[in-house]
């Protein structure tokens, strides 16, 4: 709750192209039948990438001086192995999921997403993911 002239902040993922951390996995998982593709209507940690919805939502709401900034970082693991173990520690899905796969099943998916994600492997072995995120702001 906001009393006049309070203000809002709010942070929300862009669109899946600027945040492959996430969607490469996610395809990895479909391509493999693990995953349906989701529903662009439904709720998802990506509903608020679509251009202007943040500004949409926030005006249509009451809200005024809405300002929405994209900042750009990336997710940083030593190896391809420390992305896999966080991927599958930090989402309860994949873990379900790779948790009831036979052991081919899960050799399987981990090549796809090791193929998926070598684009930002570095030369030591490192990886740094782009991310982006959406930054508002609005007043009451």
């Amino acid at each position: 709750m906001l009393r006049p002239g309070g203000r809002l902040a709010l942070a929300a993922w862009d669109s899946g192209e600027h945040n492959p951390w996430l969607t490469r996995v996610n395809e990895a998982m479909m391509q493999r039948g693990l995953v349906q593709p989701p529903d662009p209507t439904e709720p998802g940690p990506l509903a608020f990438g679509v251009p202007g919805r943040i500004e949409e939502l926030l005006d249509s709401t009451g809200f005024d001086d809405v300002e929405v900034q994209a900042i750009d970082f990336a997710f940083h693991e030593a190896s391809l192995d420390a992305w896999w173990e966080h991927l599958v520690e930090t989402s309860g899905r994949t873990a379900r999921i790779v948790a009831g796969l036979s052991p081919a099943e899960h050799y399987a998916l981990r090549d796809a997403v090791d193929a998926a994600y070598a684009p930002y492997v570095a030369a030591d072995g490192s990886l740094a993911i782009p991310a982006r995120a959406l930054v508002a702001a609005a007043s009451a």
